[in-house]
Order: structure tokens, then C-alpha cells, then sequence
């Protein structure tokens, strides 16, 4: 069951440093840098006393933003048509670029189905002894038949051995291993007990993109600023709970699930297996905090291009930067749903290798009908 708490008293707190523009006359180049950090949460009621005593803490609305931003003022030569050689200088040109950075709002479409990957980690710890047993006659079928294939193999390959092999591998070999790391740890580890068990499930997203943009009519200028933006995404589904692992579990409805033919196909589209074992998850009643939550990083650049005065016939050239810093880090109390999620692996190529084989297979029993 989800903790319930009474939310403690909002956290903020914030320190900066403000940029300081430098004076408008001048030569030279200044370069400054101003620092910001703002945390806006919620405390955990009792935290000490949980944390001392070992106990769940509950997930709290957590939210930290980080930036700095180093801008260097460009020089302003504008050189008069008339005279050529005469020239007057502004160093404070630093408006032209954004005194400002927002980084991108993320995407948390797929952070509940970590979440629900997490919880399904938790509960799943221990050996699944029931679909093991129920696979048992096919497992012994796929070893006794092993030194047969190989003995194949070694006369020649063909589109179906390759497919046969990789099927086998992939949902025989690779299960089978999983199966005896399992068994190990439930000998290894049979009287071992953790208090809290937790598990966090996520994703990275890399995106980068650029942001130029244009001004006009600023104090008689007009130019173009070109910004380069880069940003490292890491979404995280979270759970911890008091729940008490077996270490040898027998799930009915989980094993039904798995001795369905191809129901691995569907779990590529909707997760239809996770969602089974979270809502074993729940079942078990046991106390658990869920959460889903973001780590943003970001870099983002911004340089003024040329800038003419076309008002005054004047032409001009100003070179002013900008480069911003930051990361932000933010953790949203979620409960758990057991619904199934659709998932993000429709693309892969083991998803491609796989359908291909079946498909090669299907044909092969049609013709032989």
C-alpha cells in the first residue's frame, strides 16, 4: 500500500549573483559570470527518526535548478562611409544576445512505465520457481537436442538454422541462464533480509538543437544571433518498499502469462508481463514510495553575428557571447498504476530479428501443411 504523510512545510531557497553589464564607453573586452541555484521542495516529516530507525522515507516533491552563465561584451566598431579610417567604439553590445536561458521542457511520457518497471524489479528479485517448472520439458527438450543442432551446424548454415538459433538463444539459452543466476542467489542469499528494497528504472535522451534568431530596430541595429543548444535528458521511474522478497516465488497468473504462445510478441508493444508483476506487486500489500523525476543538464551558446546600422548608413560589426550552464533535477510523488504501458521498443533491432525469424518459421509450417 502507498504511505500516506503529512507534507511538511515547503522548502525554498535561493541565492544568486547577479550579472553586472559594464559601462557603455570603453575599449576592450569584459568578461563576467553570474551563478544561480534555487531548491524548492517539500521536507519528509520525521526524517532523522525514519532514516536512524532504518524505515521507508517517503518520496517528497523535490525540484533544483543549477545555471550559470559566463557572457563575454563585444566591441562595437562602427566605421563612418565618409571617413574611413575614423571609428568609435561601444563595449556594452552584450543586449543582443539573451540575458535569459529556459532549457526545454522535458517529456515524461514513457516515466510511468519505468515506474511500473521498477515495482515489477522489486517484486521480482527472487527465482520464478513456478514457470520454471511448467518450462521444464521443453528446457530439457532444448539441452538433450543441443549436441544434435550443433552437429547441423557444422554442415552447413542456412536462414533457418540462423533463425532456429536465434529464437533458441534468445528465449531458451538466455532464459535458462537467468534462471540458474536466480537459483544461485536464492541459495546464496537465503538468509539474507533487507528492510527496504528499492529499484529505479529510466532512460537517456540526448537532444541538441540550434536557436538563431534575428533582431531589428534595436537602438538603430539589426543582426542575427546564433545560439547552439545541447541538452542530456535522464528520466527515472523510482520505487522503495518494505515488501519482504521470496526468494523462490510461484505466481500463477504470472506463469499463465508466459506459457501463452507468443505473448513475448505483445509484451513488445504493450508490456502486458511488467504490468502483471506490478500488480503482484500490490497485492503483496506491502508499504512502498513511487516517484518519477528527470536530471536535465544543459549547455547553450549564443554569439552575435554581424550588426549593421542601416538607418545611419553606418556599417557595423559587434561580437558579443553568451554561454550557459545549468542542471536541474526534479522528483514528482507518482502512485504506481498497473495498467499496461506501451512501450518504446518498436524500433530495435532484436525486434526486427525476431519478427523476421517468426515470420521465416510461419512460412516454413504453412508450406509444409
Amino acid at each position: 500500500m502507498a504511505i500516506n504523510y503529512d507534507s511538511g512545510p515547503v522548502v525554498t531557497d535561493y541565492n544568486h549573483t547577479w550579472f553586472v553589464a559594464p559601462s557603455s564607453s570603453g575599449s576592450g573586452k569584459t568578461t563576467v559570470t553570474t551563478t544561480g541555484t534555487q531548491v524548492v521542495g517539500v521536507n519528509t516529516p520525521n526524517y532523522k527518526e525514519l532514516k536512524r530507525t532504518g524505515q521507508l522515507i517517503p518520496y517528497t516533491e523535490w525540484d533544483k535548478s543549477e545555471q550559470s552563465h559566463t557572457a563575454q561584451t563585444g566591441e562595437l566598431y562602427t566605421q563612418w562611409i565618409s571617413n574611413p579610417s575614423s571609428y568609435f567604439q561601444y563595449s556594452n553590445v552584450l543586449a543582443y544576445v539573451p540575458m535569459n536561458f529556459v532549457p526545454p521542457t522535458p517529456h515524461m511520457d514513457d516515466a510511468t512505465y519505468m515506474m511500473q518497471q521498477a515495482a515489477a524489479d522489486v517484486y521480482a528479485e527472487g527465482w520464478d520457481a513456478a514457470t520454471f517448472a511448467a518450462e521444464l520439458p521443453k528446457t530439457a527438450s532444448m539441452v538433450r537436442n543441443f549436441g544434435a543442432k550443433a552437429a547441423n551446424l557444422t554442415r552447413g548454415l542456412s536462414r533457418k538454422k540462423v533463425f532456429d538459433l536465434w529464437l533458441e538463444g534468445r528465449y531458451g539459452w538466455r532464459t535458462l541462464a537467468y534462471d540458474v543466476r536466480d537459483i544461485h542467489h536464492a541459495v546464496v542469499e537465503m538468509d539474507e533480509r533487507r528492510s527496504i528494497n528499492t529499484a529505479r528504472r529510466g532512460y537517456n535522451v540526448d537532444q541538441s538543437y540550434t536557436d538563431n534568431y534575428t533582431f531589428s530596430s534595436y537602438q538603430n541595429y539589426s543582426g542575427t544571433v546564433y545560439g547552439n543548444v545541447d541538452c542530456q535528458l535522464s528520466i527515472r521511474g523510482s520505487i522503495a518498499s518494505q515488501i519482504e522478497v521470496a526468494r523462490a516465488r510461484i505466481n500463477p497468473l504470472e506463469t499463465g502469462w508466459e506459457l501463452v504462445p507468443f505473448s513475448f510478441v505483445l509484451d513488445w508493444v504493450y508490456d502486458v508481463g511488467t504490468a502483471i508483476k506490478a500488480l503482484s506487486f500490490l497485492a503483496t500489500n506491502a508499504r512502498y514510495t513511487s516517484a518519477i523525476g528527470y536530471k536535465q543538464t544543459y549547455t547553450a551558446s549564443y554569439s552575435c553575428g554581424d550588426v549593421v546600422d542601416a538607418a545611419n548608413r553606418q556599417n557595423s560589426k559587434a561580437t558579443s557571447s553568451i554561454t550557459y550552464r545549468g542542471e536541474r533535477t526534479k522528483r514528482i510523488p507518482t502512485p504506481l498504476t498497473v495498467t499496461p504501458q506501451l512501450t518504446n521498443r518498436l524500433a530495435t533491432p532484436d525486434l526486427v530479428l525476431d519478427l523476421t525469424a517468426l515470420s521465416r518459421l510461419r512460412r516454413q509450417f504453412s508450406s509444409r501443411r
